[in-house]
C-alpha cells in the first residue's frame, strides 16, 4: 500500500521564511525563561553560596593571620643571657623551685596526651643536667604541630609544671594546613 493511501490528508509545506505567530512567540519565550531559570538554579546559585563560604573562611584566616602577626611582635616575658639565668630565678623569692625529681617528671609530662590536646610532637631534645651550686638546669627543645589555639593551650599548660620552664625562644611556622611551633627553654630545679 502506498504512503499516500495511508495518510488521509495532505501535509502543508513548510515555508521557512514565514514569521512566527503570536502563540509561537509566547511558547518560545516561556521555554526560554524555563531554560534560563534552570541555568541560574544549577550554576549561579551554588557558586554564589560557595562564595559566601569562602568569604567566611577568608575572614577566619585573616583573624588567625593577625593573631600570628601579634604573636611574632611580642617580646619574651623573661629574657636571660647565658650565666644570668640563675640570678633571675634567685630574684624570684616567692616562686617555689622544683627538685631534680620534678625535672624528670616534667620530661614525661611534656608528651602527656592530656597536655598535648590535638598537638603532635615532631621533635624533642633534652640536654644533660648542668649544676651550679644548689641549682640545676636542663635544656629543652620541642617542635609541636597543631592549630593556633592548641599551641596556645599547650604553652599555658607549661606554666603548671612542677618545676619552672623558662622559654628562651618561641617561633611559629606555617606547615601545610597546620602550624609548627618551635620552643626552646630550660627547666630549673634544686638539689
Amino acid at each position: 500500500m502506498p504512503l499516500k493511501q495511508l495518510i488521509p490528508f495532505k501535509l502543508p509545506e513548510v515555508d521557512w521564511t514565514q514569521k512566527p505567530n503570536r502563540r509561537e512567540k509566547i511558547i518560545f519565550a516561556v521555554a526560554l525563561l524555563i531554560f534560563f531559570s534552570a541555568f541560574v538554579k544549577s550554576c549561579w546559585i551554588p557558586s554564589h553560596s560557595a562564595i559566601g563560604i569562602i568569604q567566611e573562611q577568608m575572614a577566619s584566616l585573616e583573624v588567625q593571620k593577625n593573631a600570628l602577626a601579634q604573636a611574632a611582635n611580642l617580646k619574651p616575658l623573661v629574657t636571660a643571657s647565658s650565666g644570668k639565668e640563675f640570678d633571675i630565678l634567685e630574684e624570684k623569692k616567692g616562686h617555689l623551685m622544683g627538685s631534680l625529681k620534678d625535672m624528670e617528671q616534667i620530661l614525661k609530662q611534656l608528651s602527656d596526651s592530656t597536655l598535648l590536646r590535638g598537638l603532635v610532637i615532631k621533635k624533642s631534645t633534652f640536654s644533660e643536667i648542668e649544676r651550679e651550686g644548689e641549682m640545676a638546669k636542663r635544656g629543652v627543645e620541642l617542635e609541636v604541630e597543631g592549630s593556633l589555639s592548641s599551641i596556645g593551650h599547650y604553652i599555658e599548660a607549661l606554666e603548671s609544671l612542677p618545676a619552672p620552664l623558662l622559654i628562651e625562644s618561641f617561633s611559629i611556622i606555617p606547615s601545610d594546613d597546620r602550624l609548627l611551633a618551635q620552643i626552646k627553654g630550660n627547666i630549673y630545679g634544686k638539689e
